[in-house]
C-alpha cells in the first residue's frame, strides 16, 4: 500500500483521490490499494483450471499494472464500497475464453488432421519412423 503524504506549504495534506486539502492524514480515505493486493483478489475470483501459472500471472500483470504517478486504484474507502470494479475481471476472463477457444480449436480440429496427414503412407512421420522400425521393410 502507498503512503504519499503530500504537504503543502501552508500545512495541509493533500488527498490524491478527491483533490482536497485536509488538516489530518486519514489512511482510509487517502491511501489505497496496491496492485499486488488487487492481484490476489482478482486470482480468487477467476477461474484457472487448465492454465499455467505463468499465463495466469501475465494475464494479471498486463490488466493489473503496478501503480506509479499516473496509474490508482483508489482510496480504501472506495474499495470497500464498490469494489475494484468490473473491468479486471472482465479483461481477464474474456482472454482466459480466447485462449480456451484456441486450445479448443487446436485439439479438436487442428490435430486429428494433422495426424491423419503425418501418419499416412508417405506422411512426414511415416517416413520418419520408418527407417528404424520395420514398417515398409521386407519380411526375410
Amino acid at each position: 500500500m502507498t503512503s504519499q503524504k503530500v504537504i503543502s506549504s501552508f500545512g495541509k495534506i493533500y488527498n490524491k483521490f478527491d483533490s482536497k486539502y485536509y488538516d489530518y492524514y486519514d489512511k482510509f480515505t487517502m491511501e489505497g490499494p496496491d496492485a499486488e493486493f488487487l492481484r490476489k483478489a482478482a486470482l480468487k475470483t477467476i477461474d484457472t483450471k487448465k492454465l499455467s501459472p505463468y499465463f495466469i500471472n501475465k494475464l494479471l500483470f498486463t490488466y493489473i499494472p503496478d501503480v506509479n504517478e499516473t496509474i490508482s486504484y483508489g482510496s480504501w474507502k472506495h474499495f470497500q464500497i464498490y469494489g475494484s470494479g468490473y473491468e479486471f475481471y472482465r479483461n481477464i476472463n474474456n482472454s482466459i475464453k480466447k485462449y480456451n477457444t484456441a486450445i479448443n480449436i487446436i485439439e479438436e480440429k487442428f490435430l486429428p488432421i494433422w495426424i491423419h496427414n503425418a501418419y499416412k503412407i508417405n506422411g512426414s512421420m511415416f517416413k520418419k519412423i520408418k527407417h528404424t522400425t520395420h514398417i515398409g521393410k521386407k519380411s526375410k
